[in-house]
């Protein structure tokens, strides 16, 4: 079996991740409120990882719409600024989480810990951003790579 089919079949688990990051974050925010850096943090967590498996798909398997708006310089760019811009902002979020320990060391360690736990939640939905920008920039390519043969 070719590893792009096996890898785009294992793509479709984030659909599985999605409808678990649906019926998480509301049930728990209703019914487990007490601790939402948690919750929060678990979401985030999820998230990343359903990109993640997002970007296992087949580039090549890409509507016509897609195909259009990828050859179009203006789209390309404001996306890849997008990505780019998020990857800079959760950097920095998860930094900020990570350094709390440093910024307030007499503050409760309790609640320094789920800051911190969250500030690592972050790096994964930041790998997940990643993944992304990575799928994005192979179907750039190839459409841009079809787009020479035609």
């Amino acid at each position: 079996m070719n590893m792009n089919k096996v890898f785009h079949m294992l793509s479709h688990l984030r659909w599985l991740f999605f409808v678990w990051l649906l019926l998480y974050l509301p049930y728990n925010f209703i019914y487990h409120a007490e601790n939402v850096v948690q919750i929060t943090g678990t979401g985030l967590f999820i998230a990343g990882i359903m990109m993640g498996f997002v970007s296992l798909s087949d580039v090549t398997k890409i509507s016509q719409k897609q195909k259009k708006e990828l050859s179009n310089p203006k789209y390309t760019k404001a996306v890849f600024i997008y990505y780019f811009g998020s990857i800079i902002f959760l950097a920095l979020i998860s930094l900020l989480f990570l350094t709390l320990r440093f910024i307030f060391p007499t503050a409760d360690k309790s609640l320094i810990e789920e800051f911190s736990s969250l500030g690592y939640d972050t790096l994964v939905l930041l790998l997940g951003v990643l993944c992304l920008l990575k799928q994005f920039t192979e179907q750039f390519t190839y459409v841009k790579s079809t787009e020479v043969i035609n």
